[in-house]
């Protein structure tokens, strides 16, 4: 009788000491592996992600396992190692069994050795450093800069980084349009690289690729107010400063985007040298003060570039293709000692996702979550 009774909480399903023919198959094939000489590890991996029930009681039919003899599992596993995040399994606790319970207390028992930590920050920086998701060679600088902020201060993961993979280009679209007048041309030797016949002037997405660079984070981040709250955060922070060497890098990504912020209410300035106010006179009779349709000039922190583009007496605009497409930095101006602070990029980061999301532009780069 006591025999038979053994063998049937054995043979009960879910029993912690059930040994059914599973099990036994279990055993025979692991200690045929360890007479070749091999070790065997049982690996639950993501442990955190189960429910609160099932991962207690998991880690206590884990442990005993051992109870019979403490160097010998049931099935024969040389180890067993959980893989999680404690800190996740350790909130899960309090919420189970509340905030003055013991979580270590409770959860050394589970364990014959200090938990491993692992750490691959410094892997995924050098993977962030090595990113070529950006053709424009200013905004990947910007952009791999921003990762490795980010994985160091534990804001993104390797699974978040990934998504850069599967996210779908944007085709060009204009971000920027603007009519150009008869009064426009009355002096047109100010203005000879733009047939004077041209009704209008614009640029595309694909001229600004810092655009790019916000929806790419956006995308990683997962939406658009973790993306803002991210970048707030490291704002905040106030502990960083780019490499000095950096400093050209970021103003040629940001001159664009912040001097378009700069001019949204009158576009024509970011086009043009000097366009200055057309004054209104009686019977809609419109005097220029100053026609001077040369390239542009855009300033930040302390930079000066003049705008190089591709148009001649001989090639002039027409209003058919992007005015800015093919631009050239010339840089007039350079500060003797300048630094860019990571707080500073943080914030113009912030000014222009919060045009993005407050413009049709969220829409037409395919950002839903702004």
């Amino acid at each position: 009788m006591l025999i038979a009774h053994l063998e049937a909480i054995v043979q009960r399903p879910g029993s912690y000491v059930e040994f059914n023919l599973i099990s036994e198959l279990i055993g025979d094939v692991l200690e045929e592996l360890r007479k070749s000489g091999l070790k065997t590890v049982f690996i639950v991996d993501d442990l955190d992600r189960l429910d609160p029930d099932h991962i207690f009681r998991i880690l206590n039919i884990l442990s005993v396992h051992y109870d019979n003899d403490i160097d010998k599992n049931k099935f024969g596993f040389d180890k067993v190692i959980c893989i999680c995040d404690l800190t996740n399994i350790q909130s899960v606790f309090h919420h189970r069994y509340g905030s003055a319970a013991d979580f270590f207390g409770y959860i050394d028992k589970f364990y014959s050795e200090e938990p491993f930590k692992f750490n691959n920050s410094d892997a995924i920086a050098t993977y962030c450093q090595r990113l070529e998701a950006v053709q424009d060679l200013p905004v990947r600088a910007v952009l791999q800069t921003l990762l490795v902020e980010f994985v160091n201060r534990g804001a993104l993961t390797v699974r978040q980084i990934l998504r850069h993979l599967i996210s779908v280009p944007v085709m060009p679209f204009i971000v920027c349009e603007e009519m150009m007048l008869p009064q426009d041309f009355q002096r047109p030797q100010n203005g000879a690289h733009i047939n004077p016949s041209t009704n209008r002037v614009y640029f595309e997405s694909s001229d600004m690729p810092l655009l790019e660079l916000v929806r790419l984070l956006i995308v990683i981040f997962g939406s658009y107010d973790r993306f803002v709250s991210a970048v707030t955060t490291l704002k905040g922070d106030g502990r960083s400063h780019l490499p000095k060497e950096q400093n050209d890098d970021v103003v040629k990504a940001f001159v664009m985007p912040m001097n378009f912020l700069e001019h949204v209410g009158e576009p024509k300035r970011l086009f043009f040298r000097s366009f200055h106010v057309v004054r209104n006179h009686g019977n809609d009779y419109r005097q220029r003060l100053n026609d001077d349709l040369d390239w542009p000039v855009w300033k930040l922190k302390g930079y000066e570039f003049r705008i190089v583009l591709r148009y001649t007496v001989g090639n002039q605009y027409d209003g058919n293709q992007s005015y800015l497409k093919g631009l050239v930095f010339n840089m007039q101006e350079r500060p003797a000692e300048c630094q860019i602070a990571l707080t500073e990029v943080c914030g113009w980061l912030i000014r222009i996702a919060e045009h993005v999301r407050d413009s049709k532009l969220s829409h037409q780069l395919g950002i839903a979550s702004a």
